[in-house]
């Protein structure tokens, strides 16, 4: 695997055509086309996305739907702003027909330097918890521990300032 440095962020790029979760239809790490130009504002996925089931990453970083990007399309979207010929876009979805999991859900516990137990609002399968701080996915185990079927554990309690949501499937 190859690593490409951004800014600060290290990371692996994602497989140009992503990858499908085995038992699901949701598509990982996917490049969409469109010209990274500095112009360039719309984008495209390869197979159309269920709505509002889009995660739209700018450089390793989760963008924010409407402050960041909108879906215009079941395939395309738009950047407020226009990534640089030097970003780096990924994008996770899933497909109509699939059971919709849940998105961005902001967990239960308190952001206040000290907690690091926090809990869903459903139960989730095991393995197929994504966690973001800030907006960067946490790495598991190494940033967090899933400790029952509707809990988590971050090795590093957040601070008050910090942003916490969550992505999983339901079994």
């Amino acid at each position: 695997m190859s690593w490409a440095k951004v800014g600060n962020i290290t990371g692996p790029p994602g497989p140009p055509g992503g990858t499908v979760v085995q038992g699901t239809q949701y598509i990982m790490g996917e490049t969409p086309t469109g010209t990274l130009n500095g112009i360039n504002k719309v984008f495209a996925a390869a197979n159309a996305f269920a709505p509002n089931s889009l995660e739209v990453f700018l450089n390793g970083l989760r963008q924010r739907r409407v402050d960041d990007y909108t879906e215009t399309s079941s395939t395309q979207f738009t950047f407020v702003t226009a990534p640089k010929a030097t970003d780096t876009i990924s994008i996770d979805y899933i497909l109509p027909a699939a059971t919709l999991p849940v998105v961005g859900e902001i967990p239960t516990g308190a952001l206040n330097g000290t907690n690091k137990i926090f809990t869903t609002a459903y139960i989730y399968k095991p393995t197929l918890l994504a966690v973001f701080l800030s907006g960067l996915r946490l790495r598991h185990p190494d940033d967090y521990t899933e400790t029952g079927s509707q809990t988590f554990q971050l090795v590093t309690a957040p601070l008050s300032s910090d942003s916490l949501c969550v992505d999983y499937f339901q079994p």
